[in-house]
């Protein structure tokens, strides 16, 4: 087993518990053992995206040989984040007489700083381990202001929006970030 695989495994670790309380949230819904709403149902997608990239994007440093604690750590790093993002999302035992968009509004501060720390913690990756390019970073730094919006701002109309935009541009990321491993797999095949 080399280094990469071995930190994977942490990762995937982590990034599978996320995943299975993303799973737990929609089961719950689904279940109707609380009340669905759009706002919420589509935080739950968004971080199933961004769990998935982040999970995805990690094999960018298959071929490095040495991995330092701070290499570590900020890799390892986003993967807390996420699962603690996907844990704020599981509605607790009071959700169980009310909407999840209205549990959600009251409870966003603590899930939207914890994304704002997530994007940071991808620029932090990308800076420690030397990968990353200025635009990333300045379209993280973007939608973090969105997140701050919606911490900032409890209407319904500019929630739906926040959390559309924040999809969309990760939906649009991904699909590009899958691209280019593509095309520079080709170039170097």
């Amino acid at each position: 087993m080399d280094p990469f695989e071995f930190v994977l495994v942490i990762v995937s670790i982590v990034v599978g518990l996320a995943l299975a309380d993303l799973l737990s949230t929609v089961a719950k819904l689904l279940r109707a053992d609380v009340k669905a709403g759009l706002l919420h149902s589509m935080w739950v997608f968004f971080v199933g995206v961004i769990l998935l990239q982040q999970f995805w994007s990690r094999w960018v440093q298959v071929d490095r040989p040495d991995w330092s604690t701070l290499d570590v750590s900020a890799f390892v790093l986003p993967a807390l984040l996420g699962y603690l993002a996907a844990s704020l999302l599981s509605p607790g035992p009071e959700a169980a007489t009310r909407s999840m968009d209205e549990y959600f509004v009251e409870r966003r501060v603590p899930f939207l700083s914890v994304n704002i720390l997530l994007l940071a913690s991808y620029s932090l990756e990308d800076l420690v381990l030397g990968s990353g390019e200025l635009w990333v970073h300045l379209l993280r730094a973007g939608i973090a202001g969105v997140f701050l919006l919606a911490i900032l701002v409890r209407r319904r109309g500019v929630q739906l929006a926040c959390v559309t935009s924040c999809t969309l541009i990760a939906i649009a990321f991904a699909y590009f970030w899958t691209s280019s491993l593509s095309r520079n797999a080709a170039l170097a095949g």
